[in-house]
């Protein structure tokens, strides 16, 4: 059908069972979301959804919640430093959301200005999940490779409050 692209259900990461396993699941469903619209007519195109059944529910934020503060305090809350360059991942650790691109881009920083290495802070916010779980250790075995372990902290799932401080 289509060609798989990055970004939606439809990427070339996915495993041909997972797909097949995905499509069963759609077929049972009363009600498919999706967040985008290319999603929802990823659905439909590439797995046969049903487009009366598939509803785009575009992801949203309390802003109640999540707003601007204090950056110092809530730097001092998760314990980085305030004149930290902060690079942060906050999700699910799995391949196909590519926190290794982070560790990758981090590296390339310090190479390009080895003086910013006293003051970045990498972040990984979250667990492993789905096929993260087969290499829990993928994230941090990179950046040993690559020379920064020692600047990448490996942070638990949090909950808002702390999420709000992260962000």
């Amino acid at each position: 059908r289509n060609q798989p692209q990055r970004g939606g259900f439809a990427t070339a990461r996915r495993p041909q069972k997972r797909i097949g396993a995905a499509i069963v699941e759609f077929e049972a469903a009363d009600r498919l979301v999706a967040n985008t619209e290319r999603e929802a007519r990823e659905l439909v195109e590439l797995y046969d959804a049903d487009p009366d059944r598939v509803a785009v529910v575009e992801p949203g934020v309390d802003l109640a919640v999540f707003s601007p503060g204090s950056q110092l305090e809530a730097r001092a809350a998760v314990g980085v430093p305030a004149d930290a360059v902060l690079l942060l991942f906050v999700g699910r650790i799995q391949p196909l959301k590519a926190p290794d691109v982070l560790i990758r881009a981090a590296a390339e920083m310090v190479a390009r200005d080895p003086a910013l290495r006293s003051r970045l802070v990498v972040a990984i916010c979250g667990g492993p999940s789905g096929s993260g779980l087969a290499q829990p250790t993928s994230l941090l075995d990179l950046a040993r490779e690559l020379g920064i372990a020692d600047l990448v902290r490996f942070e638990p799932p949090s909950d808002r409050s702390t999420l709000v401080d992260w962000y």
